[in-house]
């Protein structure tokens, strides 16, 4: 009986964590969803990025879990379990403070500098589309 008191009690706390991670996530997510079509919609208006490298933009998070499957069988030989989680999401932050340090840069008043990031822009659509 004390076996069964004791796998309730793991399972009951288990189910205690994961329900605060999932309260806690889930602002998260409905915050993080949006902000990739906002992103994408801000740099198409601002660029005049074509339909193309719109889909390309906005299925970026898609591509990122597909590639997420290949490389997982490889790296779990060398990661904790620990670091698996913490490691895409520490780089995803880095991402986005790296994309709040430079939005200001991009939106410029200098013609001469608007016109440089629309060539630079310029090129990758005509490569990409």
């Amino acid at each position: 009986m004390e076996i069964k008191q004791k796998r309730s009690a793991i399972v009951h706390n288990n189910l205690r964590i994961g329900t605060r991670e999932g309260v806690l996530a889930t602002p998260w997510v409905y915050l993080s969803i949006p902000g990739g079509f906002i992103m994408a919609a801000l740099l198409t208006q601002y660029y005049g990025i074509g339909p193309a490298v719109f889909g390309l933009i906005v299925s970026l998070p898609a591509w990122a879990n597909a590639l997420q499957l290949l490389y997982l069988p490889f790296v779990t030989v060398f990661l904790k379990p620990r670091d698996m989680a913490l490691g895409p999401s520490w780089l995803n932050l880095g991402l986005w403070l790296m994309l709040a340090f430079t939005l200001p840069l991009l939106l410029t008043d200098d013609p001469t500098e608007i016109e440089a990031q629309y060539r630079v822009l310029e090129v990758v659509r005509k490569l990409g589309v």
